[in-house]
């Protein structure tokens, strides 16, 4: 069945996850974090099936776009799986429509096994899950210029200055906030047994 016939799972088997919630309801935040964790996993998974950079930009981009406005506030399902599902989805889209489209590495027939592999991690997908929902949890240990400062230099990229004119703080009190929230996340992610991403990592 063509993934794009059904978006999302209509009998959801597994408990929901808070973060897809908050990215259906719209939560600037939620949807910032999502990007931030599953982007590289998109990003992986488009390079594995033979694209090269700037195709799997554009397939990331399409398969995120379509999680923004098809995930429903409710969703219970697997996210990781139904994301597979989309980005399978997308990829034949954008293949069929691209006519420069690069030759897959390993050829049509090595491209179209991975495609057709359901087969994903299951411990990634726990631990992608779990990552975002940690992260989130603590937002309310901070006050709201910490987080602000936190998340506009280490989600948005903001330079650390432009942060500082922003909230009336200085540069140093943002580097400061950045520090406290990252080592907070390691900390929290430490005592999960969960490897800190990278952009996280003090």
């Amino acid at each position: 069945m063509n993934p794009s016939s059904n978006l999302m799972p209509e009998n959801p088997t597994t408990a929901s996850l808070t973060l897809l919630r908050r990215v259906g309801e719209c939560d600037s935040e939620a949807c910032e974090l999502l990007c931030l964790i599953y982007y590289p996993v998109v990003y992986r998974w488009a390079r594995r099936a033979g694209c090269e950079h700037a195709f799997a930009e554009d397939v990331v981009q399409e398969v995120l776009l379509t999680v923004f406005t098809k995930v429903d506030p409710n969703f219970e399902g697997r996210f990781r799986s139904w994301l597979w599902s989309v980005f399978q989805s997308r990829m034949v889209d954008l293949i069929r429509r691209s006519r420069h489209h690069p030759r897959p590495v390993g050829g049509t027939t090595a491209h179209q096994a991975f495609l057709n592999n359901s087969a994903l991690d299951e411990a990634e997908q726990v631990v992608d899950e779990s990552i975002a929902e940690r992260i989130l949890s603590l937002k309310s240990e901070f006050s709201e210029n910490v987080w602000t400062a936190f998340w506009r230099t280490t989600v948005h990229g903001d330079e650390a200055a432009h942060v500082a004119e922003d909230l009336g703080i200085s540069v140093w009190a943002i580097y400061k906030a950045k520090k406290r929230c990252q080592a907070r996340i390691r900390e929290t992610l430490a005592a999960a047994g969960i490897e800190t991403p990278e952009q996280f990592v003090v």
